[in-house]
C-alpha cells in the first residue's frame, strides 16, 4: 500500500499484480473474509484514488479489478459491480465463487 501512495505511477502495475495474486490465492475457497481482504478493506478509498490517478490502459483496469474485489467486502453501493465493469473483461471465475455470487447479487439489484 505504501508503494501505491507514491507519485510514481509506473510502479503501480507490479504492486497491483502482487495484490491480485495474494487476493486470488486467498479467495478461491472463502468460508470467512480472508486476511488480505480484511487488511485491504481499510484502504478501499485509497485504492479508489489510485484508480483515478492511473491513466487509461491495462494498469487502470488492473486497479479497477482490485477495487472491485475489495468492494465486495466493504461497499454497500454496488461499487463491486461498477469497478468490475471498468476492469478487465476476462475470466471472473479466477476470483472465486463468493465474488461471482456477490457480483450476481449486485447485477440483480441493478436490474
Amino acid at each position: 500500500m505504501e508503494r501505491l501512495k507514491e507519485d510514481k505511477v509506473e510502479l503501480y502495475n507490479d504492486t497491483l499484480n502482487t495484490l491480485r495474486g495474494i487476493i486470488k490465492s486467498s479467495t478461491t475457497s472463502m468460508t470467512s473474509v480472508p486476511k488480505p481482504l480484511k487488511f485491504l478493506s481499510k484502504h478501499f478509498d485509497a485504492l479508489k484514488e489510485v484508480y483515478e490517478k492511473v491513466p487509461e490502459g491495462p494498469v487502470k483496469q488492473n486497479a479497477a479489478d482490485v477495487v472491485s474485489i475489495i468492494g465486495m467486502t466493504v461497499s454497500e453501493t454496488r461499487e463491486c459491480l461498477k469497478y468490475k465493469l471498468l476492469g478487465e473483461k476476462g475470466e471472473i471465475g479466477e476470483w472465486g465463487h463468493e465474488y461471482i455470487r456477490h457480483l450476481a447479487g449486485e447485477i440483480s439489484q441493478e436490474w
